[in-house]
């Protein structure tokens, strides 16, 4: 198989994504469309509502969902799963593992791990086999496709304030078809984002939350406490307390002590005393330049599911 070469020094395979979707989206994901996204109206509003959707909802299926994918390597996985069982090859062991060293996410230790609980969560389950039967394939579980296509459409509730593209996708979303080709065309764009992410945005990234337990739901708990009817995201004093952003993330106290001091050092708040965190522009930056992505790529995806959907 051909490789893709990427600035971030690996190859991406095109079983994962076709040369040509890469170069499509090395476009779309520009500057000038992340601008043109940020300038949208109502964008800001729409910031403010995507961090609510990063906190543990209050009950029903959408927190189950949320409680066993606080994890992002968990979360990821279940768009992986769901991606890669859309295209040619399947959900298996091997593409799993290729997948996530690509991205250099891991290897085939957490890889495997990661097939092993999505199984014990009910969300994958092995299908017969089908010509090796040397090869197990695995397959999402309607569990697993209604919880994420709630998620999805809590996500589409606020895009569609925004995107026009998005609200008629919406619309659709029950389709199998099209959720089927909005999961391959999703995956393919992460896979653009494993390609890219190491030549944007150089300096202190949002990883330092995100790629911790409950890291952003910790985040979006922080930012829950700033007053309505000021600009989003808010670069002025926030009271917060950390038993009640532990209590509510499921985390220790510790944890959330060591994720505001990280972050603070990462030059995203500042921490003047116990209870009171001050957020920069720096992370209003990088807010709202990961959200507009999200809204970018998912309004690309969405307008390709229904051009297709319409074609002749």
């Amino acid at each position: 198989m051909t490789g893709v070469s990427r600035g971030g020094g690996f190859e991406i395979s095109e079983a994962f994504i076709p040369e040509a979707t890469a170069r499509s989206l090395d476009a779309v994901m520009g500057e000038a469309s992340l601008r043109a996204m940020r300038d949208r109206p109502g964008f800001p509003e729409a910031v403010r509502a995507t961090t609510r959707i990063w906190r543990m909802p209050a009950d029903g299926e959408a927190r189950v969902f949320a409680e066993a994918m606080r994890d992002l390597g968990r979360l990821m996985g279940c768009l992986w799963a769901i991606f890669l069982h859309n295209t040619e090859g399947g959900l298996t062991l091997a593409r799993l593992t290729a997948l996530m060293e690509a991205g250099k996410v891991s290897g085939a230790g957490r890889a495997r791990a990661l097939l092993v609980y999505l199984q014990f969560v009910g969300y994958i389950e092995p299908v017969p086999h089908v010509g090796d039967g040397r090869v197990r394939r695995y397959a999402p579980t309607p569990r697993l496709l209604a919880g994420w296509g709630g998620r999805l459409q809590r996500d589409f509730a606020v895009m569609a304030t925004v995107s026009p593209a998005i609200a008629a996708l919406r619309e659709r979303f029950g389709e199998p078809a099209v959720f089927n080709q909005y999961g391959r065309l999703t995956g393919e764009l992460f896979v653009h984002y494993m390609m890219v992410r190491d030549e944007r945005m150089p300096g202190p990234s949002l990883e330092v939350f995100s790629q911790r337990y409950a890291g952003i739901m910790m985040l979006a708990e922080l930012l829950a406490k700033a007053e309505d009817g000021v600009p989003f995201p808010p670069i002025r004093p926030i009271r917060y307390s950390v038993a009640a952003i532990a209590r509510a993330c499921g985390v220790s106290r510790t944890q959330v002590r060591k994720a505001l001091r990280d972050g603070a050092a990462a030059g995203f708040l500042e921490l003047p005393e116990e209870g009171l965190a001050v957020p920069t522009p720096l992370l209003a930056e990088h807010l709202e330049l990961m959200i507009a992505g999200q809204f970018v790529g998912c309004e690309w995806a969405a307008e390709q599911v229904l051009a297709d959907s319409v074609a002749p």
